[in-house]
């Protein structure tokens, strides 16, 4: 979604493109939308890739490399920070090839020097996180000498500081601190302090990725004495947070522990809110290594405190702003962090037997996962809408593209046929020729653009389908967490005790097996088996229960989907035997009929129709959601790995009072991940 300005600013200019098509109009309106996507990107990548785009266009189409070449650049710098990696090198690679079409004296002006610094160097961060890192040193090392020769010292040695790193990612140790030492050794015959603690720090992280964790200790420790002489806030904290991974690295956490509050104090200074949260954090984390709890508590509370004013602030902004400005801000990843920072103090808690705080965090733990999990969910919606209109936008450009290559081939054949006026035999062959050629190639990239879409495609419904993996009732959580108060106030310490500990095992299972497409029968069994227990441990007066796996059943030779199950069996004892006057019976059976894999859930319960009388809205609408959420699940599973998963619900036991629910789910062969 584009603001209104930027939005009003387009229609502007495409009315004005049916009116007016002459190259300078072309020039002015690339300037434009270049300009325009530079001040929308602080605050909107969405708007600014768009603004991007429509450069690019106008660029292309007015034979603009310069503007071609800077608008490729913020393209692609926008999606290397939204971790595009792969597009954003292909963009990367674009801006490169604007450049070197650019000709003249302005390809070697300080501007263009300055694009081939940046274009380069982030290709090469691009190629290194898809782990292409020949190519990226490769990238580095075919600077354009013209160019090359007019960047600033401090440029042409964070080139080769990137070298360096590239050579110790490739295991050549040797190579990289060859580089550093002659870089050191300029550097301080110039005196260049911040470049010097760069080349420090950079020396540092090889020595840490190569295990030497106390050489790179006193490498940091000198880059840190260089930059208490400097009044840049920016320096001093990265020199901390190096110490900081290294005294953590160590086990050294009351020295970590002062590097990271040495910080606090700097992003007070500086007003950053992000790097308080996450300063605040760390802290916390340190003090849970070293089992110290209360300083802990106090500093992950700090960090969720900040992280909750963050999003109240910027939902307040979002919903004051009536264009419909959507910011890139990864909530849910954000969430999901103070969302682990409390499930950890729980778990600390718990193991000092401090159940009442355990409950607390717990509890607190369960709400913000459920904002991660809505959150995530929000941004997937979002994500899937906007990428229909980039793939418009990166339609149109490959058609220009296309457009400008056959345009320059036909230059060529017009200037062959000028030329050679008495081989029109051969010129008219050759036309043939290239057009069949061109007809191949446009095949070629229909066949990859389709193919690409595919895949696209597929990836998108994986992700649905992670995210809606392991997902269980909140309620279920919520009155497990109840039944854990209950035995507190009860002063029945060992079955709190107990309870919670079985309880903490069942949500580390489900959010493992929730990160898989498929998980091994045996681990789903025991999940199973661990929900059972403690939903019978609540309800052991309503019903009882058992839990079969064939004999002739190897778990070890079945995958099935996680969270499958489950929400069939929750509905069968909160929804069929909860209602019964007697104790009721519970069964679930994993066997095998023929080539099919079945699983089987049947209760004596109330019944189908029994039990819809008897729900209250919120019940119905929570059941459907469940039910709709597992047909979902099944669909995208049946569709992308052809699975033919069957279900049939029906009653147990037709003629008699509680006929009760039996539930057959049927897996045609052995599953696959």
């Amino acid at each position: 979604m584009l603001s209104h300005s930027a939005f009003m600013q387009s229609n502007s200019l495409n009315q004005s493109f049916q009116s007016n098509t002459n190259q300078q109009w072309y020039q002015d309106s690339a300037s434009k939308f270049l300009d325009s996507a530079k001040v929308v990107s602080q605050n909107n990548a969405f708007a600014a890739l768009h603004l991007y785009n429509r450069a690019i266009e106008f660029a292309v189409r007015n034979n603009n490399n310069a503007i071609e070449c800077q608008a490729w650049l913020g393209s692609a710098m926008i999606r290397l920070g939204l971790n595009q990696s792969e597009v954003s090198k292909m963009n990367f690679e674009k801006g490169l090839q604007a450049l070197n079409r650019w000709s003249g004296d302005g390809a070697y002006s300080i501007e263009a020097c300055q694009l081939e610094f940046e274009l380069r160097t982030q290709l090469s961060i691009a190629l290194e996180r898809v782990n292409k890192l020949n190519q990226a040193l490769t990238t580095l090392e075919q600077f354009n000498s013209n160019r090359y020769a007019r960047l600033s010292d401090s440029k042409k040695d964070a080139i080769e500081r990137r070298r360096a790193v590239m050579h110790g990612k490739l295991d050549n140790p040797n190579e990289a601190f060859e580089i550093l030492d002659k870089l050191l050794l300029k550097e301080r015959a110039d005196k260049r302090n911040s470049d010097e603690i760069e080349t420090l720090l950079c020396m540092g992280n090889i020595k840490q990725e190569m295990g030497a964790v106390k050489e790179a200790e006193q490498l940091f420790l000198n880059a840190k004495r260089l930059s208490e002489g400097t009044s840049v806030n920016s320096i001093k904290v990265e020199v901390n947070n190096a110490l900081s991974s290294n005294y953590r690295s160590q086990n050294l956490f009351s020295q970590e522990i002062q590097m990271r509050n040495d910080n606090l104090e700097l992003n007070r200074i500086s007003n950053d809110n992000d790097a308080l949260q996450k300063e605040n954090l760390e802290i916390g984390n340190a003090y849970l290594n070293s089992n110290n709890l209360p300083q802990a508590e106090l500093y992950i509370q700090n960090s969720v405190n900040l992280l909750q004013q963050e999003m109240n602030s910027v939902d307040g902004t979002m919903a004051a702003d009536s264009a419909g400005i959507l910011p890139i801000l990864y909530r849910s990843e954000k969430l999901q962090t103070g969302a682990d920072a409390y499930k950890r103090l729980a778990e600390g808690f718990l193991k000092q037997n401090e159940l009442q705080k355990a409950v607390e965090y717990f509890k607190a733990y369960s709400k913000l996962q459920d904002s991660a999990d809505a959150e995530r969910k929000r941004e997937l919606a979002t994500a899937l809408e906007l990428s229909a209109g980039f793939g418009r936008d990166q339609q149109r450009l490959e058609m220009l593209e296309q457009e400008r290559d056959l345009s320059e081939k036909s230059m060529k054949m017009l200037e062959q046929d000028r030329d050679q006026k008495n081989a029109q035999v051969f010129n008219r062959n050759l036309i043939i020729g290239v057009m069949a050629l061109f007809v191949l190639i446009v095949s070629a990239i229909g066949f990859i653009t389709v193919r690409n879409v595919k895949a696209r495609r597929k990836a998108d419904k994986l992700l649905a389908l992670q995210s809606l993996s392991g997902q269980m009732n909140p309620h279920f959580i919520f009155n497990a967490l109840n039944s854990v108060n209950e035995y507190i106030s009860l002063n029945d310490e060992r079955a709190a005790n107990r309870y919670l500990s079985s309880f903490s095992k069942l949500m580390r299972q489900v959010m493992d097996d929730s990160k898989h497409t498929f998980i091994p029968l045996h681990d789903e069994v025991e999940m199973l088996r661990l929900y059972l227990s403690l939903e019978h441990s609540r309800f052991k007066d309503q019903f009882n229960y058992e839990l079969q796996v064939a004999d002739d059943l190897k778990e070890s030779d079945y995958e099935i989907p996680p969270m499958l199950v489950q929400p069939y069996i929750e509905n069968a004892i909160w929804h069929g035997l909860r209602y019964r006057q007697s104790v009721g019976f519970l069964s679930v059976k994993f066997y095998t009929i023929q080539s099919d894999f079945c699983i089987e859930i049947e209760d004596n319960g109330i019944g189908i129709e029994k039990s819809k009388l008897l729900k209250t809205n919120n019940q119905k609408k929570q059941n459907s959601l469940a039910l709709k959420n597992i047909e979902t699940r099944i669909g995208l599973l049946n569709e992308i790995y052809a699975s033919k998963i069957r279900i049939q619900i029906s009653d147990a036991f037709p003629s008699q009072e509680n006929p009760g629910t039996r539930v057959t789910i049927s897996i045609p062969g052995k599953t696959h991940q």
